[in-house]
């Protein structure tokens, strides 16, 4: 749960810390100066995320443990984010939909990714866009839409490595 609540601010935490008051357990977010805060003294957003990671964790443990998927929930996860959190998060839940190989989850969590990421973060959407045509063409049998996703990684970058390499190697079979 911390590295993904990390993963989750965008990095404006870098994980959290469980301190012992004699009584009970408390989970304080770190900054990357080293403040510890409460979830009281956190923001709507960044207290979401803190729960959205806790949840997460707890699923993946699950799964870890259990020869079963489990159900996850989410309502309205993503109201208080922002565009850059929202879009990790959605990262996020692509990467645990991956590890259950639920391809169709993936694929929407991507191109919601997408949708959420700000124009100037090309990086980020050149990653998510690549993945994205990888399910497509790999796990979904959508070698079109695939093709579409691929191309737009290459009108924003010719020389995205990943790309050309999987569609030369596409081409030869």
């Amino acid at each position: 749960a911390s590295a993904l609540f990390g993963t989750l601010t965008d990095g404006a935490f870098t994980g959290l810390v469980v301190d012992h008051d004699g009584k009970s357990e408390i989970v304080l977010a770190s900054r990357s100066t080293g403040e510890l805060l409460t979830t009281k003294q956190l923001s709507d957003g960044s207290r979401d995320q803190l729960y959205l990671a806790l949840r997460l964790a707890g699923v993946a443990h699950q799964l870890d443990n259990l020869a079963e998927s489990v159900p996850l929930v989410l309502d309205d996860v993503l109201i208080n984010f922002d565009d850059g959190r929202a879009a990790a998060a959605l990262r996020a839940l692509a990467d645990a939909c991956e590890r259950e190989g639920r391809w169709p989850d993936v694929a929407e969590a991507l191109e919601r990714e997408l949708a959420a990421l700000s124009p100037h973060d090309t990086a980020r959407a050149l990653q998510a866009r690549f993945r994205l045509g990888m399910v497509l063409d790999t796990h979904l049998g959508l070698g079109e839409e695939a093709l579409i996703q691929f191309q737009a990684v290459l009108q924003e970058a010719p020389e995205h490595k990943e790309t050309r390499e999987y569609l030369e190697n596409r081409l030869e079979q």
